[in-house]
């Protein structure tokens, strides 16, 4: 704000101060006032115009100079209207109350979105119990059911079964990954989550003749376990799916602490990704097969979630190393 404009909204007041004071002037010379006493009355009271005018001015600047910044740093009205100094003038009262109106009108669009996900959030939580409950169960009884087909006929039942089991746990999971309150987290014993999704995955495992070996599980940690749960057994997955054909596939997997962390490793001698793939792995739609491609994309948000990082390290032909950072927890039990 220049010092100008001011002056220019002044205007018509400064006027007429200005023939208040010359209306003084005249009434001191009629009274015979000393000439030099006259002038110094005239010069004192212009000054204290002028006075008056600098302080509002400083006090319009703060104000407008901190209110410009606040709307350049953010768009939140309540971020504004909280950073906002005091005003000390008429419109910056008005122009406060304004602004504390939108603050309230975006709070409570806040809460009301708040709720709404809440309840949204409660009605996906029940269809998606039940959904992986009973999806899972189906699983189940079809594999129990294939071994009365011709082995041929049974492989294809059994593995559709366990495409079933697979898309259907993507599917709950990319749900939850959308509510706000799906990641309660509370102290878990890695060595249970881990040997929990190795034994969901051991039929796949087995079939595909891919070992796993553990090391240094003995750590407790903060998380979800139905949600690392989850992340563990798409790792595993992937470890299926992209093992050679020369070698013995292999998972290791192990666990260090560092600090207040816990870093919990997945290796496997696969086939490894190339430089593009690595960099592409954990978008939302990509896959290296004609998988959904959400896979990585749901590890990552859901371990975002709990507060913890995923990270992929990988080269061709020298397998994928999944490394899961999350954190540490006393023993309490």
């Amino acid at each position: 704000m220049k010092f100008s404009r001011l002056i220019k909204d002044k205007l018509f007041g400064l006027c007429i101060y200005g023939a208040v004071v010359l209306l003084i002037a005249v009434l001191l010379i009629l009274l015979e006032t000393e000439l030099p006493a006259v002038i110094f009355a005239v010069l004192s009271l212009l000054a204290i115009q002028l006075a008056m005018l600098f302080h509002e001015y400083r006090q319009r600047r703060k104000y407008y100079s901190a209110l410009l910044r606040l709307m350049n740093s953010t768009d939140n009205p309540e971020k504004i209207a909280e950073g906002l100094p005091a005003a000390d003038f008429a419109e910056g009262e008005i122009l406060s109350a304004v602004v504390d109106a939108a603050a309230k009108s975006s709070r409570r669009e806040k809460e009301s979105r708040e709720k709404a996900l809440r309840r949204f959030a409660g009605n996906t939580s029940f269809f998606t119990d039940r959904a992986e409950r009973d999806g899972k169960a189906a699983a189940d009884e079809l594999r129990q059911a294939a071994n009365s087909f011709p082995s041929a006929e049974a492989a294809r039942i059994s593995h559709a079964a366990d495409r079933m089991a697979e898309l259907l746990d993507k599917a709950v999971y990319f749900a939850k990954a959308t509510a706000p309150d799906s990641f309660p987290t509370r102290q878990c014993k890695l060595r249970e989550a881990v040997m929990s999704a190795v034994s969901a995955s051991s039929h796949r495992l087995m079939e595909s003749r891919v070992g796993v070996s553990t090391k240094g599980l003995d750590i407790y940690v903060t998380a979800n376990p139905e949600i690392l749960g989850f992340i563990l057994r798409e790792i595993l997955q992937n470890a299926v799916k992209f093992r050679t054909s020369t070698s013995n596939a292999a998972v290791r997997i192990s666990a260090e602490r560092e600090g207040d962390s816990v870093r919990l490793i997945l290796a496997d001698n696969g086939v490894g990704m190339d430089e593009d793939t690595l960099t592409r792995a954990f978008e939302y739609g990509f896959s290296g097969t004609d998988d959904t491609g959400a896979g990585l994309y749901l590890c990552k948000r859901l371990c975002e979630g709990m507060g913890g990082r995923i990270r992929l390290s990988s080269a061709p032909e020298c397998g994928a190393k999944v490394e899961i950072t999350l954190p540490y927890a006393e023993n309490n039990r």
